[in-house]
């Protein structure tokens, strides 16, 4: 991994409350990935092992509309809910660390070339296992990423029941 995207780990919120030595201890375990615009980095509904931070280009963030109610047909149309770029130091696909047999809930593809720094499941439960004192701060900062996008998505059900009683209202 390049010297230059070690530099910045600092900024990501995965790594909040960890010191430079500790970040360091990362290191070995991320994988770097490359991917073109257009490309697809995670898939709604496929199960996954590992995280990502964005260390260069920008990701559209979109899930299905609706559920399918057959196999391999139905409506295919997305929401895009956030575009994202490494100016804003994200990580990504946080809950495959907790829980990797659990189906992803977004899909995430590349709106630009992409660099990428890959944290696998087993990659990180080794380092924590070595260091406690990290998955204490790793877990906590998984937990303030997950009740803010909890507190969000409470926030877009509310508008979109308002607007559907609205609407039914009329």
């Amino acid at each position: 991994m390049s010297n230059n995207y070690f530099n910045a780990l600092d900024k990501y919120p995965f790594f909040n409350g960890l010191s430079q030595d500790e970040i360091k201890t990362f290191y070995p375990i991320i994988q770097i990935r490359q991917y073109k615009t257009d490309e697809q980095i995670i898939h709604e509904g496929n199960t996954g092992d590992f995280m990502f931070l964005l260390l260069e280009g920008e990701v559209e963030i979109s899930q299905a509309l609706t559920y399918p109610l057959t196999e391999g047909g139905g409506d295919t149309r997305e929401k895009t809910f956030i575009r994202l770029t490494h100016e804003n130091h994200p990580f990504i696909g946080e809950m495959s660390l907790i829980q990797p047999q659990i189906p992803r809930s977004a899909n995430v593809k590349a709106q630009k070339p992409c660099v990428i720094g890959i944290i696998k499941n087993g990659d990180l439960e080794k380092l924590v296992l070595k260091h406690p004192h990290i998955g204490v701060i790793i877990m906590r900062n998984i937990a303030c990423k997950l009740a803010n996008d909890l507190r969000t998505a409470n926030q877009n059900v509310l508008k979109l029941t308002t607007a559907l009683s609205l609407i039914m209202d009329q």
